[in-house]
């Protein structure tokens, strides 16, 4: 943060600036290719922390992060690809400028920081045989996770005061303004040749690919401006969030005998924006203007797909297949733009809001044969859920002893997409 003072016996100015610039970026991959793999799950198993999304309580719209520490009972049996990656971001940056003069006062400050978390998390088995020739797979599982955590909380303030003690002015002006971007691609796939002559034969298999975001904002800008003659206070508080994430489980290319098999993509975003603007001015002749703003889009993709695969299934009237592919975005914006103008002044308080949501949901089977009339799976299932939940709380306060005006002003779009799809 950065702090500025000045002080005059005549007029007296105080200038402040926060820049900051936070970027994590990086790709974290487990990936096996081109190669010939035999693992029947005779072992102790692999153990994992587990992740899944859930109500925050039962019958809540809201959902969490759950998760459960590794034991040796839910240990991964057979082969298994995992990828794993968090990242947290952590900002508080405040500035703060403080002007008196004899005659007048000014104190202009602003604090502006960029938010980026990018990359990508990928589980991947491609151009693999997996136990080929193999007849007894009791115990031979694969499992193909990737989970991928990107969580940002920051918090930013403006506070700016300036006071004449004479017949000048006394003028603040603060300025907030945050941008924060989450684009993390978090892919698990299972995936042969071309030809379709890769091998996968497995009891039960597991693709599963888990996005979660989580951002936390808050931020106020203040200024107050204050004379014996003239008092001038404007503030404006700028937030704007992009998330851009994709989330694939794929299985594709592949012929064998499987007992279950799930594909499973799932995303979770979690968004709190806390957004404050306050002017305030005293004088003779007073002005205070205050200006908030949050714009917050999410064009997010969630997919699961099976395709291009020939599965026979382990036993008759045994087993499922199931491709999933579900979505939560969770939005909650509190935005208030607030001026006082004290004397003979006028004041205007600006809350503008702009919610735009088209989060993409899909799960498809294509060009697959699922079972036989031999031998048919119990069960088949391809299902997309989208879910958005939103809380706005718009306030606009004008307040003057001349004139106030309070523009409130929320838009929200929601032009989202889920389709669940068998084709060919």
């Amino acid at each position: 943060g950065a702090i500025s003072a000045g002080v005059s016996s005549q007029n007296a100015v105080a200038l402040g600036a926060t820049i900051v610039t936070n970027t994590i970026e990086g790709d974290t991959e487990s990936i096996i290719k081109n190669s010939s793999i035999v693992a029947l799950g005779d072992g102790d198993g692999v153990k994992l922390n587990e992740h899944s999304f859930g109500e925050i309580a039962s019958g809540s719209p809201k959902y969490e992060l759950k998760e459960t520490a590794a034991t040796s009972a839910t240990a991964k049996k057979g082969l298994v690809v995992n990828a794993e990656a968090e990242h947290l971001l952590r900002d508080i940056s405040i500035t703060g400028g403080v002007a008196v003069g004899g005659s007048a006062g000014v104190a202009v400050d602003a604090t502006v920081v960029i938010n980026k978390i990018g990359g990508d998390t990928t589980a991947a088995v491609n151009n693999t045989d997996v136990n080929k020739n193999i007849a007894n797979l009791s115990t031979a599982d694969v499992t193909v996770d990737a989970y991928d955590r990107a969580d940002i909380s920051s918090h930013i303030g403006t506070l700016s005061v300036g006071v004449g003690a004479g017949e000048g002015a006394g003028v603040g002006a603060a300025g907030a303004g945050d941008r924060n971007t989450v684009d993390r691609d978090t892919t698990a796939r299972i995936v042969g040749k071309d030809d379709g002559s890769t091998v996968l034969n497995a009891q039960d298999v597991h693709v599963d690919a888990l996005g979660y975001t989580s951002v936390y904002l808050s931020e106020s800008g203040v200024a107050a401006g204050a004379s014996a003659l003239a008092g001038a206070g404007v503030t404006g508080s700028v937030s704007v969030d992009r998330f851009t994430s994709n989330t694939t489980a794929l299985v594709s290319q592949v012929k064998g005998t499987v007992n279950d098999l799930i594909v499973y993509a799932d995303r979770l975003a979690n968004v709190e924006a806390y957004n404050n603007a306050i002017a305030l001015s005293g004088g003779i002749f007073s002005g205070s203007v205050s200006v908030g703003v949050t714009d917050v889009e999410d064009t997010s993709h969630t997919n699961a797909e099976l395709s291009k695969v020939e599965l026979a299934a382990a036993n008759n009237q045994s087993g499922e297949v199931r491709v999933l592919a579900e979505n939560h975005t969770q939005l909650g914006t509190e935005l208030s733009g607030d001026a006082l103008a004290v004397s003979i002044g006028g004041a205007a308080g600006i809350a503008v809001g702009n919610i735009n949501t088209e989060a993409q949901v899909g799960a498809k089977v294509d060009n697959a044969i699922i079972g036989s009339e031999e031998k048919e799976f119990a069960e088949f299932t391809a299902e997309a859920k989208n879910y958005t939940y939103n809380r706005y709380q718009n306030i606009a306060v004008g307040a003057g002893s001349l004139l106030g005006v309070a523009v409130g002003k929320g838009a929200m779009n929601i032009n989202t997409g889920t389709a669940a799809e068998v084709l060919n």
